[in-house]
């Protein structure tokens, strides 16, 4: 009777053990994905405002380019105005 009872308690002490290692596990995983998923966000954060940061450099060349063709369109209509 008593090796069936230390059978039983050992049985049950290993489940037990098994189901704690498997929780941890799992937390140890999601702590990591966690972490994962931050430093791919940041890295998305960073990607896009230096998009950004690009994307309004070209506008305000954009807007001295177009500056120049109004300019140049005025100066040929006053030579064809003289002419």
């Amino acid at each position: 009777m008593g090796e069936v009872l230390a059978a039983g308690i050992t049985a049950v002490s290993l489940f037990a053990a098994q189901i704690f290692i498997t929780w941890r596990t799992n937390n140890v995983q999601e702590v990591k994905t966690a972490a994962k998923i931050d430093a791919i966000v940041q890295d998305s954060k960073a990607s896009c405002e230096a998009i950004l940061y690009r994307i309004g450099e070209l506008e305000k060349k954009q807007d001295k380019h177009n500056g120049l063709i109004e300019r140049m369109c005025k100066v040929e209509q006053q030579l064809k105005d003289r002419i």
